[in-house]
């Protein structure tokens, strides 16, 4: 007998397939969202507040979920757009997580009108190696016009002193400094103060995401 966990999965399969149909096979060519970031950085709680879906980020026992395969939502605003979940990237397991993902893109490339990346990060985890990987791989498949199409995301602001709020603070200026040369080209930072602050998600345009008009830079399969 199946789980519930089970149940739920297939019900998010079942969605990011209705969806996909939605994109390949609806009137008009669709507004995507594509989430990006490190495993744990609260990728898939973000899609759960910005189109009111569940089972992405928890599973029925209230256990964490890692996002493995690409997963799409949607949501209407004045628009309609479609968000997609990703993979994590983790050091070792990158060339595979970058290959999902643009295998992922590659599938709707052609029914695509705008794009708008956010890159989700935890405001507390350290800087390594791979948070550099990641910025180049938006790079590579971006380009520069893009950029002012990418919203930096910093999760994780729940704080009980005021020292923690101080460190996160820091931390958030060593992240700023990391991304520099995108933000001095026209990308966005946010902070989500706490999970509830994500109620400022129905401007899907949000934070300053404001999807373009730009191809994303992704060979063809």
């Amino acid at each position: 007998m199946a789980t519930s966990s089970t149940h739920r999965q297939g019900s998010i399969d079942q969605r990011t397939q209705e969806c996909l149909s939605l994109i390949k096979n609806g009137n008009n060519q669709a507004n995507v969202i594509i989430l990006l970031g490190r495993t744990g950085a609260g990728k898939s709680s973000l899609l759960e507040d910005i189109t009111g879906a569940d089972g992405h980020s928890m599973d029925a026992k209230g256990d964490d979920i890692t996002t493995e395969e690409i997963q799409i939502e949607f949501t209407m605003d004045e628009r309609q757009y479609f968000t997609m979940d990703t993979p994590g990237f983790d050091m070792g397991k990158e060339v595979d997580t970058f290959y999902k993902i643009i295998r992922g893109i590659q599938n709707i490339r052609d029914h695509i009108r705008t794009w708008g990346i956010l890159y989700v990060t935890k405001i507390d985890s350290r800087i390594e190696t791979i948070d550099e990987k990641l910025l180049e791989f938006i790079r590579c498949f971006s380009g520069k016009d893009f950029v002012p199409n990418i919203t930096f995301v910093t999760t994780h602001w729940n704080w009980h002193h005021e020292k923690e709020k101080m460190a996160k603070n820091n931390w958030l200026e060593k992240r700023k400094e990391l991304w520099r040369s995108y933000l001095d080209n026209g990308a966005q930072c946010t902070t989500m103060v706490g999970w509830a602050a994500m109620v400022l998600t129905p401007k899907i345009s949000f934070a300053g995401t404001t999807i373009g008009t730009q191809s994303l830079n992704v060979p063809r399969a």
